[in-house]
């Protein structure tokens, strides 16, 4: 496959919809391939990327970096736009309601504008604080933002403690790594 082609056609699927393409790290976003008609990924996938069950238990087992993007669903209020990414000590699983007949068009693209900026930030902040060293080697930050299932954050040392907070998620989980940026020594 032409991995150079299936990237331009990611960012022109994403600036044909008006949507900002969430913060991938290059490495990653250069190897992503076509896996259907709206999706890319730079693996190939032993679940849907939907299945947010299994992305947690990889996140947990340690799996190797990886990235999933694109749109999926069914009927007429069943898609979503979703990102999953897996690099170093982030984990983060995305999905955010797009191309719904009942949703208004314009609030989803502000949503999805918003989760966008927020994620740049996450993986910035997460990158920043890996290399302060207030991440311990083998600690993962794992995110759950989604509009069909209940947004969370933990980290996988800390697996019965999920900070569930709702759409607040991904400030909470940029606080938590800006924190360990601050603070070398791991999570609290």
């Amino acid at each position: 496959m032409d991995q150079v082609k299936d990237v331009e056609e990611l960012r022109e699927l994403f600036t044909t919809e008006k949507l900002p393409l969430p913060a991938l790290p290059s490495q990653l976003l250069q190897k992503l391939e076509r896996t259907g008609p709206h999706s890319w990924s730079t693996q190939a996938a032993q679940t849907a990327p939907g299945d947010l069950a299994a992305r947690i238990a990889e996140a947990r087992r340690n799996v190797a970096d990886y990235a999933e993007i694109g749109f999926s669903g069914h009927g007429i209020n069943s898609w979503v736009m979703y990102v999953n990414l897996v690099h170093g000590p982030l984990a983060m699983f995305l999905q955010c309601r797009w191309g719904n007949v009942y949703d208004d068009v314009q609030r989803a693209r502000r949503r999805i504008e918003g989760v966008a900026g927020f994620t740049t930030s996450l993986v910035e902040a997460v990158a920043k604080a890996s290399q302060a060293g207030g991440i311990a080697t083998g600690e993962r930050l794992i995110v759950c933002f989604g509009d069909h299932y209940p947004s969370r954050w933990q980290w996988a040392s800390l697996p019965d403690k999920w900070n569930e907070d709702g759409d607040f998620t991904l400030l909470a989980a940029l606080g938590a790594a800006q924190e360990c940026a601050a603070r070398p020594g791991g999570p609290a």
